[in-house]
């Protein structure tokens, strides 16, 4: 039921916005009462509502304690380079996959005596190579993430895996990215970081200032990224008269493709699935 999913959303918002989660629960129980919902339901929003924010609770304080163990921590061993390294005043940013984890990293061509290429970002595009450096995170940041400092890059170690359906996603991206420079088009990373919340293009000055103005919620992917895609497909398919039912199937297909291709950002994969069970199951969510 719809009212479930309410009181799931607001034991997550009870950790951020408690204000708002308090209008959300008041008006959510106003309704179930005017509707004479029975006892048994209030009782299952009340246990939604405290399970969410409990489980919320505990993945943000094991990401803070992650997060914390990991600052000023050494590592040294096999890294890929994820996506196509930006290449600005002879330092390197992108994202790099350390495990099963991917992090922003940096890396300042002048403090390596290894570099001896030109082309050092084609060459590390999507390569495995052994590195040496440090996780550290961002001073002065409101929810500070990771960061990893590369020291040093063995380019005599750095191989290429066999390509994945990911790794495709990401050669499209910087594909996109460089046509966008060819023809001059204005600020290709932030039309990069609106499309699919990479923000690692983009200048450290840039994004502060973005912070500091409170709009850095445009560039990470919400429902409303979602709702103008699903919006874009069907206008154009309705307007070639094309099926409902292969509408639907193509939103499917597309859907998850997107998704992965904002590295499953949560935001995304919530707003996805719940888009995908509206197309599964459309009778079932109008009656509910």
């Amino acid at each position: 039921m719809i009212y479930y999913a309410l009181a799931y959303l607001s034991g997550n918002l009870l950790l951020f916005n408690k204000f708002l989660s308090f209008i959300l629960i008041l008006g959510l129980v106003i309704i179930m009462k005017r509707k004479s919902f029975s006892l048994i339901h209030f009782i299952m929003i009340v246990i939604i509502s405290l399970s969410s924010f409990m489980m919320f609770q505990n993945d943000l304080r094991s990401e803070k304690e992650y997060h914390s163990s990991m600052i000023n921590k050494v590592f040294q061993g096999k890294a890929k380079f994820i996506t196509k390294p930006n290449l600005e005043h002879r330092i390197l940013k992108g994202k790099i996959k350390i495990g099963k984890k991917l992090y922003t990293y940096i890396y300042n061509i002048h403090a390596s005596k290894n570099i001896e290429i030109k082309n050092v970002s084609e060459f590390l595009f999507q390569k495995t190579c052994k590195v040496h450096g440090q996780f550290r995170t961002l001073k002065n940041d409101t929810r500070p993430n990771l960061i990893f400092i590369i020291q040093n890059i063995h380019l005599s170690s750095c191989y290429e895996d066999t390509s994945t359906f990911s790794d495709t996603l990401n050669k499209h991206k910087a594909f996109i990215y460089e046509k966008m420079k060819q023809w001059k088009i204005a600020f290709p990373e932030k039309t990069i970081a609106l499309i699919t919340g990479d923000t690692s293009l983009m200048k450290k000055d840039e994004l502060d200032t973005i912070k500091k103005i409170g709009i850095a919620h445009l560039l990470a992917i919400s429902g409303t990224h979602i709702a103008i895609i699903i919006a874009i497909i069907c206008y154009i398919l309705n307007r070639i008269k094309c099926p409902l039912f292969l509408t639907k199937l193509i939103l499917i297909i597309i859907l998850p493709i997107y998704c992965m291709y904002t590295n499953m950002s949560p935001s995304a994969v919530r707003a996805i699935f719940m888009s995908l069970l509206i197309f599964i199951f459309p009778k079932y969510i109008i009656k509910n």
